[in-house]
């Protein structure tokens, strides 16, 4: 099972993908025009599909500043439908979900993901983004491993 965590800012998707042993970070920029954040995001789906991976992808989040609450939610919505055009499966999932998922609080702060995240990983981590990323690839194949578990099945 290849689990991919995505967090993204308003230029780029920060990308962990996760198979249970190994982590492997990429990160794709985006571009500042919707053309461009729409190649960067088919480009994202595609390569989950070729990897027969399921994308779990953070919710947007809503913040003072309306111009990049607008951004954010761009960059989520074109991922979300590039990976519905190729019926590549997608979770998304709250911050708060994610981070109680791995560090078993969800209200940590930033500072502690990365803390958990360069214990866990390593060196590999080398940014809050990929930090975030991770966590969220990780939280993201728990959860498919409990639904496997349920379901008497299993691709770990």
């Amino acid at each position: 099972m290849l689990i991919i965590g995505v967090d993204y800012d308003t230029r780029s998707y920060h990308i962990a993908f996760w198979d249970g042993s190994l982590l492997y970070p990429v990160h794709i920029a985006t571009g500042e025009s919707d053309r461009e954040l729409m190649l960067s995001a088919s480009r994202t789906a595609e390569l989950c599909q070729k990897l027969n991976g399921h994308m779990y992808v953070e919710m947007p989040i809503h913040i003072q500043n309306a111009n990049t609450t607008i951004k954010l939610t761009k960059v989520f919505a074109f991922l979300y439908f590039a990976c519905l055009s190729l019926n590549v499966p997608f979770d998304e999932i709250r911050i708060q979900t994610w981070k109680k998922e791995t560090i078993g609080k969800g209200n940590s702060n930033k500072a502690a993901v990365l803390v958990f995240a360069k214990a866990r990983w390593g060196e590999i981590i080398d940014n809050q983004h990929f930090a975030d990323a991770s966590c969220i690839a990780l939280a993201g194949y728990q959860i498919e491993s409990r639904k496997e578990d349920s379901n008497g099945t299993s691709g770990v």
